[in-house]
């Protein structure tokens, strides 16, 4: 006996497709989906069958298990003329409304059409039944989509045309296949994982974070829809993807990142990343790693994290460097030298491991304007540059020299020796 949601389902099925039948623009809303060539007398045909209550068009159904599914939620076979759901939509009648439509837009294309049409035709069959309005990036992603995938029944793999993910004006979380997939978050803070595959991912408006592994995503975001970031676990550039404000490398690989004109924020992963920020204020997070960090153009905020050979340049632009040893406060002390020239200062922060065999971190750095450093426990060595640099010691007997600029000198715990250079200064 068929699954009660699933009778549920069909029912509203049923009357969206005698509600859509009943208006003017009906012939329309099928040339979108399914091209200019379809067969217009099929059409009618079905949409009198349709108004007097017969639906026998829509083929069998067949819910497999998700592992049989290979991800989807659904798949039509035209070799055997049935729809396949995914178990797990069960639980979720509106998902299972729109699969239903998206599939049953697939069986349409094979009756008004010779050949299928170009893309997902059920997903814009779909989305026109449920009154939705597609914007035209996001039906020119469609119409070049992939949709073929294939589902095992019987231990055989069928082939089908399967469905796409499409969210709502909620947060959602949508995860692809690890076919070629089409994922919409349209409103609230989505995630979206294409998965493997090459993947079509728009975000809408909100929030909303990518997860990508493989630079052949597309990924749409339009102007005013949120703060957006991907989330990276390849080298990755949102040079050319000019509403996205903020990248994150993951994993452990040695990967890169670079960004846009917009005030991005780059995060580096546990491996040795370059990040470029490009133009505009940006915030580049370099973590653990021999990590090299290029501000660009702009005010940017380099926070180096602690690696063995990190290299910054800050660029053009008023830059901050932050490195904080006060996180994971092993080895001898910091010693830190700035020296000025004509595009800020450059220098070097550093120490050793406890025996004093080798570098626990290297920082080397130029074209810096500020400086923002926490030293250790231990007795450290801080010498600013021209800039308004704030220092601070920590515990420990330390050896503090802001140089020029209006800097901020904090010793802390201990017996320390802090020269205030030239400038309004603040001592504590």
């Amino acid at each position: 006996m068929p699954n009660s949601s699933l009778l549920v389902a069909l029912l509203t099925v049923q009357e969206s497709l005698i509600t859509l039948v009943s208006e003017n623009r009906f012939l329309g809303q099928l040339a979108v989906a399914f091209g200019e060539n379809f067969d217009v007398t099929v059409a009618r045909n079905l949409a009198y069958t349709w108004q007097n209550g017969d639906f026998s068009v829509i083929p069998e159904i067949e819910v497999l298990s998700a592992s049989a599914m290979n991800g989807a939620l659904g798949g039509f076979a035209v070799s055997t003329n049935k729809i396949y759901l995914s178990e797990v939509l069960l639980g979720d009648a509106d998902a299972l409304v729109r699969v239903l439509l998206e599939e049953i837009g697939h069986k349409l294309d094979s009756v008004l059409n010779v050949g299928d049409s170009a893309g997902d035709e059920g997903a814009i069959f779909s989305a026109l039944v449920l009154g939705e309005t597609l914007t035209d990036d996001e039906l020119a992603l469609l119409k070049a989509e992939d949709d073929r995938g294939f589902v095992k029944v019987d231990g055989q793999n069928i082939a089908v045309e399967q469905d796409n993910f499409i969210g709502d004006d909620n947060p959602n979380n949508i995860l692809g296949t690890a076919g070629n997939d089409f994922l919409d978050g349209k409103g609230g803070n989505d995630t979206l994982d294409g998965g493997a595959g090459i993947d079509f991912l728009v975000g809408g408006t909100g929030d909303d974070i990518y997860i990508v592994d493989t630079t052949t995503d597309t990924i749409t975001e339009n102007a005013n829809e949120g703060t957006d970031t991907i989330n990276a676990s390849v080298t990755f550039s949102i040079a050319a993807l000019t509403n996205i404000e903020n990248l994150t490398l993951t994993g452990t690989s040695n990967i890169n990142g670079t960004g846009n004109t917009l005030d991005n924020i780059i995060t580096g992963n546990s491996g040795n990343n370059t990040l470029n920020g490009g133009d505009g204020n940006d915030i580049l997070n370099g973590g653990a790693g021999a990590d090299t960090l290029n501000g660009g153009i702009g005010n940017d905020t380099l926070n180096a994290g602690l690696g063995v050979y990190d290299n910054v340049s800050g660029g053009a632009g008023d830059d901050l460097l932050i490195i904080d040893y006060s996180v994971g406060d092993t080895g001898k002390a910091v010693y830190l030298y700035a020296y000025n020239d004509t595009e800020g200062f450059y220098g070097a922060a550093y120490r050793y491991n406890s025996n004093n065999s080798a570098y626990l971190d290297y920082i080397s750095f130029d074209g810096i304007n500020r400086l923002q450093v926490t030293g250790t426990s231990k007795n450290d060595t801080l010498y600013g540059g021209a800039g308004n640099d704030t220092l601070v010691g920590g515990l420990g007997n330390d050896n503090i020299d802001g140089g020029a600029g209006n800097d901020s000198l904090v010793g802390g715990d201990g017996n320390d020796s802090i020269s205030s250079g030239d400038g309004n200064d603040s001592i504590s």
